[in-house]
């Protein structure tokens, strides 16, 4: 739900030229440790059922959208249009 918020507000800010609220980039980077931290936690329990267990799939989609968050993280820039595709792209 907070993917599609910031998403909206990230659309919002750049037809309207205003620059994001602070506490977006906050929260962002929030969700990204602590979903970095589950996956970290997953893999340290599964080893190699993380990539050959019937759930790898979903690990693999999970791994993704964290790396994806963490270039999201690494290319913010405020106002800037990378950021929003990045934002888009884990709706």
């Amino acid at each position: 739900m907070f993917i599609g918020y910031n998403a909206s507000s990230v659309l919002s800010c750049e037809i309207s030229g205003t620059e994001l609220p602070s506490w977006l980039g906050v929260a962002d980077t929030m969700f990204t440790i602590f979903f970095s931290c589950e996956l970290v936690v997953r893999l340290a329990v599964e080893r190699l059922l993380f990539l050959f267990g019937p759930n790898w799939r979903w690990n693999v989609f999970d791994s993704v959208l964290v790396l994806e968050s963490f270039i999201g993280l690494a290319t913010l820039d405020e106002g800037d249009a990378q950021h929003s595709t990045f934002t888009i792209g884990r709706v």
